[in-house]
C-alpha cells in the first residue's frame, strides 16, 4: 500500500499544471469555465492523473457539468456553489498502461460551455522492485 501510495504521489505531484488559457464566459448568466492544460504522469503503472479546473460564477447558483475523457467516458457532478468567486474542481483518472488522451469539463447547467482539453501521457516505467 504504501508502494501505492508513493507511485500515486509521484502521478499527483508531475500533474500539477500550468496555467494557460483564458477562462471561458457562458453569456450573461456569469459562468466561466477553465481546465488547467497538459497534465503528465511518468513512473511505474497504475499512475493517477490528477485534472485541476475551475468554475468561476457571478452569484450563488447551483453548476451541473460533466468530465468528458478522450476514452468516451463522463463522470456528472451538480455543484451548489453559495457564493459568487472561483470555486476549484479535481477529478483523478488511473491508468494501467501507457495513455494519450485528454479530459475537459463541460458545464450543462445553467448554460452549456466546454473548457479547452487538458492533453495528456502516461509513461510506464519500472516499478523499482
Amino acid at each position: 500500500a504504501r508502494h501505492n501510495m508513493k507511485r500515486i504521489l509521484i502521478a499527483v505531484a508531475s500533474a500539477l499544471l500550468i496555467t494557460a488559457a483564458a477562462p471561458v464566459l457562458a453569456g450573461e448568466v456569469g459562468v466561466k469555465v477553465h481546465l488547467d492544460p497538459n497534465p503528465a504522469a511518468n513512473g511505474a503503472c497504475p499512475a493517477t492523473v490528477v485534472f485541476h479546473g475551475q468554475i468561476e460564477t457571478a452569484k450563488p447558483m447551483d453548476v451541473t457539468f460533466h468530465w468528458r475523457r478522450s476514452d468516451g467516458a463522463t463522470h456528472e457532478k451538480t455543484k451548489h456553489f453559495e457564493k459568487a468567486g472561483k470555486h476549484q474542481v479535481s477529478e483523478p483518472w488511473t491508468l494501467e498502461r501507457n495513455y494519450k488522451g485528454w479530459e475537459q469539463i463541460e458545464i450543462t447547467s445553467p448554460v452549456q460551455v466546454k473548457s479547452e482539453k487538458a492533453l495528456f501521457e502516461v509513461r510506464c516505467g519500472k516499478s523499482g522492485k
